[in-house]
């Protein structure tokens, strides 16, 4: 597994930040607690700490007992939140919730404040059976300022969830993410891949290298996948574009030009596959979302018209983006990826909204406007799908809305 891909399986896990917030308030509530037997304390733990034993004990008791209370209400509020966002909008989302970064330093916060709490706890001594009374003052002054931390931490992450959960942000969120992935990793040369693209290659391929395990393909190491077939002289094809799911056994790699020995599987090792499709490399998978996100809200158990606009406006975005931008060729270097043709990512960011919300006006007018705008934009050679979608629309609402007015205020706004 290479480290890009390590790095964002860390992000997506709910556990890594909050474990490694837990790892060090555990080693500063061991350290501190012994670096002040031995040198005698400090003068900042005295001035914020005067009790003895007994007190200390007690603002550690009452700090982590409030803390734990706080950590449960915080993942009942994460898991609701959870819930909502794959019921209301799509279980696609689930995803950019779990690699929130704010959800995880909250988790953190208090995880390390309740841990740092009965940690501390335990070094606090009194005067009997003949041991001397240790009151650790600058640890146990620590603890209430994570306490102090955690309580602004709450509120904040409240704040941050219940905004979080609105359509809108989801909405610009995938938005965001999407045309950022589109930018970086589809539109712009693949960093670390080979400079001389050639054109890729045709006919049947030497060797054919399968999938060892299912799962959907998630991403390619271009780069590391260049060097390996530079160091044996082929030309490798991916079967699949990025987002497809591979069964077992199923051509995964072409190689052209030649096999690749004992690089076979170092070759198979940098394509990924995973359960779940990811935005790296994939164009589609915002726009899957989206759509989702509007056939939902036009069904007839939600009716919400406008949520389906909103998810129009962030389409609109993404088409622009790509159908104004040059066309890769998926080449780099001796390694070519199938690209999503134009026509195909039209039609999946139109097609299914088009068949849904074919009854309602304010759809079938912003899906118009969506079309024209692009359809103005976009070359010359990118126009036919555009322009066939909007005879498609237009078709669509006429059989959909019986009333003349009514269609006229859908197709003509």
């Amino acid at each position: 597994m290479s480290v890009r891909r390590f790095v964002e399986r860390l992000r997506s896990a709910l556990w890594f930040l909050p474990g490694v917030f837990l790892a060090l308030a555990i080693l500063q509530a061991l350290v501190i607690p012994e670096w002040e037997e031995r040198h005698g304390g400090t003068a900042v733990g005295e001035f914020f700490f005067e009790g003895g034993p007994d007190g200390a004990r007690v603002l550690l008791s009452m700090v982590s007992g409030s803390t734990l209370t706080l950590m449960v209400l915080v993942f009942s509020i994460t898991i609701v939140a959870l819930q909502l966002a794959s019921s209301q909008f799509s279980p696609r989302v689930l995803r950019s919730f779990l690699r929130d970064w704010y959800s995880q330093l909250s988790l953190g916060v208090f995880t390390a404040t309740f841990a740092y709490s009965i940690t501390v706890l335990r070094a606090v001594r009194s005067d009997e059976a003949g041991s001397t009374a240790f009151v650790p003052r600058l640890a146990v002054a620590l603890a209430f300022f994570w306490a102090l931390a955690s309580v602004v931490v709450f509120v904040l992450y409240v704040h941050h969830t219940a905004s979080s959960i609105r359509v809108v942000s989801v909405i610009g969120r995938i938005g965001t993410e999407s045309r950022a992935m589109i930018e970086r990793d589809y539109l712009a040369p693949v960093h670390g891949a080979g400079t001389a693209a050639a054109a890729p290659p045709d006919g049947a391929p030497d060797e054919v290298l399968m999938a060892p395990v299912s799962g959907v393909l998630t991403d390619v190491e271009v780069g590391r996948l260049d060097r390996l077939a530079t160091e044996v002289g082929v030309r490798v094809r991916l079967a699949v574009p990025v987002g497809d799911f591979v069964p077992v056994g199923a051509p995964l790699l072409l190689v052209h030009g030649g096999t690749a020995g004992d690089r076979a599987q170092a070759m198979v090792r940098t394509v990924g596959l995973g359960a779940e499709r990811t935005y790296r490399q994939d164009v589609r998978y915002g726009f899957r979302q989206l759509v989702d996100i509007a056939e939902r809200a036009l069904s007839p158990a939600v009716n919400d018209p406008t949520t389906a606009v909103q998810a129009l406006d962030r389409i609109h975005d993404l088409l622009r983006l790509l159908g104004t931008a040059p066309w890769p060729s998926g080449t780099h270097g001796r390694v070519t990826l199938p690209q999503v043709p134009w026509e195909a990512i039209v039609r999946l960011a139109v097609d299914e909204i088009r068949l849904c919300g074919s009854t309602s006006v304010q759809v079938d007018r912003r899906l118009r406007d969506l079309l024209l705008d692009v359809a103005g934009a976009v070359p010359p050679e990118r126009r036919p799908v555009v322009e066939e979608e909007l005879r498609l629309l237009e078709a669509g609402v006429r059989r959909a809305i019986v009333d003349e007015e009514d269609r006229n205020h859908a197709l003509d706004g």
